[in-house]
């Protein structure tokens, strides 16, 4: 069974950066002020952002775990 800290070690800045990359491609904006219309765009953008982050995540997970290395 693999090691889930050699996983760990592949999160690195790349890893990062790639992610931040994805995210800012969804071109999501947070209007401000915050106001109660845009409360609800702000939580959406967070979910948004946390969805794609886990899946993204979990693909790079399974491409480790699926390797021969």
């Amino acid at each position: 069974m693999k090691d889930f800290a050699e996983f760990l070690k592949l999160i690195d800045e790349e890893y990062h950066q790639q992610l931040a990359d994805s995210i800012n491609d969804l071109k999501l904006s947070i209007k401000l002020p915050l106001d109660k219309d845009n409360v609800d765009n702000l939580i959406n953008s967070i979910a948004v952002i946390s969805h794609v982050s886990s899946i993204n995540l979990l693909r790079k997970y399974h491409e480790w775990l699926n390797s021969h290395e």
